[in-house]
Order: C-alpha cells, then structure tokens, then sequence
C-alpha cells in the first residue's frame, strides 16, 4: 500500500481482538486528524486502498470553516460538533498563542474528557456517531476532530469498548498519536517558534499537541463514578441497547474466520 501524506494521525481499527476472540474488520473503522490539504493521490489511497466511503468530522462549526474537509467523490460528509457547549475549545491553535501554562493545559483536558461522560451536548453527539456506524453500508468509516487525538480519541475507545476490545488494548491505540503526531508537531511548533511564541508557550503547546493516559483515564473514571463503568455509560448514556450492540459486533467483527 503507498504512503498517504495526509490525513495526519490516521489508523485503521481492524485488527484489535474483541468479543469472542474475534478481530475488529480491516478497513472498516479509521480515526485521523482532520481531512484537509489531501492530494490527489492521497485521496486515491483512501477510497480505493482504504475503501472509504463515509467521513465524520467531530471539529466545532470554527474549526470546520476555517479548514474544511477536502471532498472526496464517493464519499458522504457528516459534521458532529462534539464540544458545543465547551465554551474553551482549547482544541484551536489560537488559544495557544494565549499565556497558557502546562499545569492549565493538563486540567483542562483532564476536565474535557470528564465532559464526554457527563457534558449533554457531548452525549447526544457520541450517540450520533453511533447511529452513523449502525447505518454504514458498506466500505470504511473515517472520523476525526482536528488532531485525532481527543475527541477522536474517545470515540475509538467507544466503540472498542462495544466491540470487546480490552482496556490496554484501548489505551495502547489511544497511545499511538504521540507517534504518528511526532512529524506533524514539531513542525507545528517550529511554525510557532519561528512566529515568536515563547519558551513556556511552546512548552504548554507541546504539551497539548499529545495525549497524556491520565486524559483518557479521567473519562474511564468518570464513566465508573456516573454509570458504573464505560460499557454502562455506553448503555445508559448513549442508549446503545442489546439489539444494536449485537449488530455493530456483528457488522465490525470478523465472523468469517
């Protein structure tokens, strides 16, 4: 398979073992970083290697106007703003250019990610996305916030979650943004150095352009405090009942082998 040079940050779910010892279909669930600035031959990649046929952008309306999804022939578009009601949308470069601190950064995220559990704007958006995997057709789903790393990154674990991917498993691919950001963050925060951002600004940004385990365990612990655990704020809070678990398993999970 060629190289895409972009969407940032993007990776296919298939292969995670989950209920019954089954594995996650290959080409069927993908997270990224925004779908911006693709060429052309990234856009072949994606829809005939890839298969894709069906983007979810998880981005706020401002983020989405000022760097709008390349469009795909082929492909369908859906926008969720996950973070609404989130009045900080730390998630915008231009915030960074703000004095935040590392310290302010930390709490904030660790807070935003309790919001997914508890936030109504946040619950009624993941419960979109999931009514976005039921209707799928057929071909692979992509989503994305504008990193994939936060909103997207509690998607994954969402659906990973219903499909019986393991705990370590989730948090291995949550993980694996700061790897496959590495490229793209630094050229970020050389572009930010270059515009004359300073040193606790640039240490703040690189803080916030990774994802930190605490992040995604503060929702984990979050779900345990509201609902039990993360499969019961699944059931009860996203309203996932027994009869769509089954097909998603069944639609994402590899029966045949």
């Amino acid at each position: 398979m060629d190289r895409l040079k972009r969407p940032v940050n993007l990776r296919d779910l298939g292969g995670y073992i989950g209920i019954e010892e089954k594995k996650v279909k290959k080409f069927t669930l993908l997270r990224s970083g925004e779908v911006t600035e693709l060429d052309k031959k990234d856009k072949e990649i994606l829809t005939k290697d890839y298969r894709l046929k069906t983007i979810v952008d998880f981005r706020s309306e401002k983020e989405k106007e000022e760097s709008p999804d390349t469009k795909i022939d082929g492909t369908s578009y859906y926008h969720i703003d996950i973070l609404k009601n989130n009045l900080g949308d730390v998630t915008s470069l231009e915030n960074f250019k703000k004095n935040l601190t590392p310290e302010i950064i930390i709490e904030f995220m660790e807070n935003t990610y309790k919001d997914f559990i508890t936030d109504d704007g946040a619950i009624l958006g993941y419960r979109e996305f999931i009514d976005l995997l039921l209707k799928q057709k057929d071909g692979s789903l992509v989503f994305h916030c504008f990193a994939g790393k936060d909103r997207t990154g509690f998607a994954a674990a969402v659906i990973l979650t219903i499909l019986g991917v393991s705990k370590k498993d989730i948090f291995n691919d949550y993980l694996l943004t700061n790897i496959m950001r590495r490229e793209e963050n630094s050229r970020m925060l050389a572009k930010l150095k270059e515009y004359g951002s300073s040193k606790a600004e640039l240490e703040a940004m690189d803080i916030a352009l990774n994802v930190r385990k605490e992040y995604l365990e503060a929702s984990f612990e979050k779900a345990n405090e509201v609902y039990g655990s993360l499969d019961g704020y699944v059931r009860e809070a996203l309203k996932v009942d027994k009869e769509e678990r089954k097909y998603l398993i069944e639609k994402y999970m590899n029966y045949d082998s």
